[in-house]
């Protein structure tokens, strides 16, 4: 991952974008924006909890009373929504 300071950032592509956005009092489209990436990494976090508890679940780390019992009903239920 790359580091860059705010001032590089705003020599971005992207940052000339939000930078003409927050100009032109268009603060909503860049919370809308934040809002929607927010949503996109919740999503991908759930799927890669999702996988990684099926992989422990395959891997005969759990035992099938534990999978049948409310908590991983619950954690699995979680992940869908």
């Amino acid at each position: 991952m790359v580091e860059l300071s705010y001032t590089d950032f705003l020599n971005t592509d992207l940052g000339r974008w939000l930078d003409e956005r927050l100009q032109a009092n268009q603060a909503d489209v860049v919370h809308d924006l934040l809002a929607y990436l927010t949503e996109q990494m919740i999503a991908m976090n759930k799927e890669k909890l999702r996988r990684w508890f099926c992989a422990l679940c395959a891997s005969s780390r759990l035992k099938s009373s534990f999978l049948s019992s409310r908590l991983a009903l619950g954690v699995l239920g979680n992940l869908g929504g």
